[in-house]
């Protein structure tokens, strides 16, 4: 009984994302990127990471980003322009 209740709730829930994805509403937690502001702080802290400049740790502090997005940015190839933002975010989600 409760596995058939389980599985009817998984449907709508299913069934609602799908509706919500074809209405052109984002699902899921907010990116860093959507933000102008930290997009930037982003940039900044992937270049002096990649200039060799600060440690990973220190970039992330000083332009208040966490460490795994600086690394994750830099594992995907992501460079420390402005149109890469866009193009970052974009494979990301």
């Amino acid at each position: 009984m409760a596995e058939f209740e389980l599985e009817l709730i998984r449907e709508r829930v299913s069934a609602g994302m799908d509706r919500a994805k074809r209405q052109g509403k984002a699902i899921g937690r907010p990116k860093l990127t959507d933000d102008p502001q930290k997009a930037q702080r982003l940039r900044q802290a992937v270049a002096a990471v990649k200039s060799g400049t600060l440690s990973y740790r220190k970039a992330a502090a000083q332009h208040r980003v966490s460490v795994s997005s600086i690394q994750r940015a830099v594992r995907d190839g992501w460079e420390s322009t402005t149109s890469d933002v866009t193009s970052w975010a974009e494979t990301v989600q």
